[in-house]
This record gives structure tokens, C-alpha cells and sequence, in this order.
């Protein structure tokens, strides 16, 4: 099974603030992924947490970026994926890439990998326990609330009335960011691109949400979102 991925990053504040995420939060992080998605594995950390070595980076695995942040992303990303397969029980290996440079994972397994500035996520699980899975993580300090006006429905929208300041801006990631991870879930079940207000997100108690298909073929998946040191996490599964 494999994840496509796509990029918004012109919805944002251009400038990167990558910042250093606390241990303590990593920890949360992976342990509340792995808590409510079943048979899965999480890694969770800046890409110095897998990118020790600088060498990783001169080995030949088919890197067709030529900008060395997104080399560094893109093996980021892999090597996480493989520490997370080992936690799964899986032997550590890197990743082959599919056309459109996703990762291919074993049989069996189903995956995602999400990065923000120089944090990397990547959560696997076990097909018997999901049908596919996708994650996203954004820095909440980057989101324009004018980005509402293209992410969100009208419905979704009428649920701002009332937020300023910090509320707006973490509802309008948290929506942005469960839209990000639903199309990851998706794509590998149907094959197609999927745009911001043909679903829905509604939000539930604590933290959990479902992401609601607003037109025909599309999965309607369960999700949770996590609020951690200026950090939005979000997960979807089916």
C-alpha cells in the first residue's frame, strides 16, 4: 500500500521557524498516535533524531530532489519510517519509492510520513488492525487564518464565529491539518486528488473528529488531533 503526498505550502507564512521540540512532547506525541490508532508504530522527533550521521545523505537512494532541505526532509522520512517498522517488529530497512516518490511498504502495512520545518512524523500500522492511515503535522505559528477562506466549507467557516487571536488560529490548523491527513488516507484507497471542501471535518470531545465526505467514492474515517508545544498533530484512519 502506498501514500501520495501533496503540498500546500503556500498557504502559509513564508518563513521557517523550526524551533526544537521538547522530549517530553515527543514522547507524547508517539504515545498518543499509538494509543488511538490500532496495531500501529510511531516516530516522532527533528531530523536530527534521524539524521545523526551526514553521510546517510551521500548514499544511493535514488534522491531525484536536487535542494538539500528536501534531500534531508526525504531521508528524514525514510529513516523514520524504518524505526517505526522496527517498533512494528518489522527488520529495519530503507524504504523503496514508488512513481510518485512515496514510500512502498511491506505487505501487510499500511503508513504515512508528515513533515513541518525540521520535525518528521511517521506512523505505521498493521492492515488487520486499519485499512490505511495518514498523518500531517503543521507548526501553528506558520497558519494564516485567512487561510480558512480556502480550506474550510461554509459550515465549517460558521464554527469561527466567535474565535480571535489564538482560538481562530488553531481552529483554522486543525482543520487545515485533518484535511491533510484525510487526503493521505485516502488516495491510496481511491486513487484521486481530493479537494479541501469536498469534506467536511466535525469535530468531536477530546480531541477526535471525523472527516465526512461531501461527494460520492470518497471514505468517510475516524481521526484525533493533538495540541503540543505549539505543534499540531492530526491522524486519520479507516
Amino acid at each position: 500500500m502506498t501514500v501520495a503526498t501533496r503540498s500546500h505550502r503556500g498557504a502559509f507564512v513564508q518563513e521557517e521557524r523550526a524551533g526544537a521540540l521538547a522530549c517530553g512532547a515527543g514522547a507524547e506525541v508517539e504515545s498518543f498516535l499509538e494509543s488511538v490508532v490500532p496495531c500501529s508504530a510511531c516516530v516522532f522527533g527533528s531530523q536530527g533524531r534521524f539524521l545523526d550521521d551526514a553521510s546517510l545523505l551521500e548514499k544511493p537512494w535514488e534522491i531525484s530532489v536536487s535542494s538539500s532541505v528536501r534531500k534531508r526532509e526525504f531521508v528524514a522520512g525514510r529513516i523514520a519510517a524504518s524505526m517505526a517498522l522496527e517498533k512494528l517488529g518489522f527488520s529495519p530497512s530503507f524504504l523503496p519509492r514508488g512513481e510518485r516518490g512515496e514510500p512502498i511498504w511491506p505487505r501487510g502495512v499500511t503508513g504515512s510520513i508528515s513533515h513541518t520545518g525540521d520535525l518528521c512524523l511517521c506512523l505505521v500500522a498493521l492492515t488487520e488492525g486499519c485499512e490505511s492511515v495518514g498523518v500531517d503535522i503543521e507548526r501553528v505559528e506558520r497558519v494564516d487564518p485567512g487561510l480558512a477562506r480556502r480550506v474550510m466549507t461554509c459550515a465549517e467557516r460558521g464554527e469561527l464565529e466567535g474565535l480571535k487571536g489564538e482560538s481562530l488560529v488553531k481552529r483554522v490548523a486543525s482543520v487545515f491539518s485533518a484535511k491533510e491527513a484525510y487526503y493521505k488516507l485516502q488516495y491510496p484507497l481511491t486513487g484521486r486528488f481530493v479537494g479541501f471542501c469536498e469534506v467536511e471535518v466535525s469535530f468531536c470531545a477530546g480531541g477526535e473528529f471525523w472527516v465526512v465526505p461531501l461527494v460520492e467514492g470518497l471514505p468517510r474515517a475516524r481521526g484525533a488531533h493533538l495540541l503540543v508545544d505549539g505543534v499540531v498533530v492530526s491522524v486519520v484512519w479507516k
